[in-house]
């Protein structure tokens, strides 16, 4: 859990409604805004040379992102081989590798780029 000065996607389009501007997650910021997620790595070596993995990650999804990368939902695996030559496979659900954003999320971004 997290608490920052941020702001929420929803409010933020509710406002953007109401004054009929572009929504701006940043007029919403209150101090003390709580931002909560949960994240689960798992590792297991199988042989000196070959180990799997997954990553599962979740967040709320309403609050503004203050990460460098914008990801709300995690959900990763794979395959890692080592040795004299390094290689690995790796699945993801949904998204880019796995890594999506929350519906509000996304309706916030997609109606600001249609004013900008």
């Amino acid at each position: 859990m997290n608490h920052a000065n941020a702001g929420n996607y929803a409010a933020a389009i509710r406002l953007a409604e109401q004054t009929g501007g572009a929504p701006d997650v940043t007029a919403t910021r209150r101090n003390g805004t709580l931002k909560y997620g949960v994240g689960l790595n798992m590792e297991q070596e199988i042989t000196k040379d070959i180990g799997v993995f997954s990553r599962l990650g979740w967040n709320d999804g309403k609050t503004e992102s203050f990460a460098f990368t914008a990801i709300d939902r995690l959900a990763t695996g794979g395959v890692a081989v080592t040795g004299t030559r390094c290689t690995g496979f790796r699945y993801g659900r949904d998204g880019v590798h796995g890594e999506r954003i929350s519906g509000v999320h996304a309706e916030y971004l997609a109606w600001a780029a249609t004013i900008f």
